[in-house]
């Protein structure tokens, strides 16, 4: 199953803009390494100022701090953008992942890619995640077909689901291109 990141990004003083062009940069690098990400922006209505108000929330900083660390404990990774370390949630959110064991990518870690990531392997990418939504189902379907069968054909189905799944985290390809690649090589021979 793909693994899943969040962002960690200061935005304090910064603009919508800057914000989003930050967090596209950051979602784009995590996607191309294959990471599925979690929102840990909320701007839906149910986060603006005035619905948190009215629901009596006094303190909406922490309110976000709270749901953000919330969609942390869905995630495998953290990603800090720049100047993390000058933001009071950034670093209690890079605390926690520390102390929780997730890994840490640090944005000036990251280099440029040769190229952005192309609709074509974003679509990839979620077809990856479908394909592993609808095994995991399948499987999940076939140990209850089975459930009153023997324990050989049980254990047989959940060796085989854990094969698929142990494959699908290896075949993991940093770029769409790769996996093309690969496949048109063995097309060949």
């Amino acid at each position: 199953i793909r693994k899943k990141a969040m962002i960690s990004q200061p935005m304090n003083g910064l603009t919508d803009e800057e914000i989003e062009k930050t967090r596209n940069k950051a979602i784009k690098h995590l996607e191309r390494l294959g990471y599925k990400v979690v929102n840990t922006l909320f701007t839906d209505d149910w986060y603006s100022d005035s619905s948190m108000k009215d629901r009596g929330v006094e303190n909406i900083p922490l309110c976000f701090l709270a749901k953000s660390l919330e969609n942390m404990s869905l995630c495998d990774v953290a990603y800090f953008c720049d100047g993390w370390e000058d933001a009071r949630g950034c670093r209690i959110e890079h605390d926690a992942a520390e102390e929780y064991g997730l890994d840490i990518i640090y944005a000036e870690d990251v280099e440029e890619p040769e190229a952005p990531i192309t609709d074509e392997q974003k679509a990839f990418m979620d077809g990856m995640n479908h394909t592993e939504i609808v095994l995991d189902s399948y499987f999940d379907m076939i140990l209850d077909a089975w459930s009153d069968c023997s324990d050989e054909y049980q254990r047989s189905a959940k060796i085989i689901k854990n094969g698929v799944n142990k494959w699908l985290k290896s075949a993991k390809f940093e770029r769409y291109t790769d996996f093309v690649k690969e496949n048109e090589s063995k097309a060949n021979e």
